[in-house]
């Protein structure tokens, strides 16, 4: 409704750097957009990714599986309310 983007999700390293590319091919720079949603990643293995890409992680899923990332994304927007 606001046009507000609460969180972004990320599975996996090699889409977190499609889309800091797809970010920068339009000018864009991923870490200065990501400074406000939540951003959530479905492990260490896409944290290091992104924390090579200058992006903060704000969420890390316990396990990595589909179901831990969204419990951990669910936790985190129940603290943010």
């Amino acid at each position: 409704e606001t046009g507000r983007i609460d969180a972004v999700v990320f599975a996996s390293g090699g889409t977190a750097r499609r889309f800091a590319e797809a970010l920068a091919a339009q000018g864009l720079d991923a870490a200065q957009l990501l400074v406000d949603p939540i951003v959530a990643s479905i492990g260490p293995v896409t944290t290091d990714a992104l924390h090579k890409l200058g992006i903060a992680v704000d969420v890390e899923a316990s396990a990595a599986t589909s179901q831990a990332l969204i419990d951990g994304l669910v936790g985190r927007l129940g603290d943010a309310s």
